[in-house]
């Protein structure tokens, strides 16, 4: 028993936000909080909100590390893959 190829791209698809057609300039976690959700690369939106450990993404991964500069965007590594009822 294992995940299939399309489920993968699912879980790949929930952890790339898409900054841009959220009319986000820049996703630092102080926006994030702001505006109260991301959406990500599948389409959806999820929420982000101050949970126990600190910024959580979609009640699922608390953000531990916040407002890396990339070329393309910012990165924000989180606790745990987000999965959101896939697997």
């Amino acid at each position: 028993m294992g995940v299939g190829p399309d489920k993968v791209a699912a879980i790949l698809l929930k952890q790339a936000a898409l900054p841009k057609s959220a009319k986000l300039i820049n996703a630092s976690e102080n926006t994030l909080l702001r505006n109260g959700e991301i959406a990500v690369a599948d389409g959806s939106v999820s929420p982000v909100g101050i949970g126990g450990a600190g910024v959580e993404i979609n009640d699922e991964s608390t953000i531990i590390k916040a407002n890396i500069p990339a070329r393309n965007g910012v990165i924000h590594y989180i606790r745990t893959v987000i999965v959101d009822g896939l697997l």
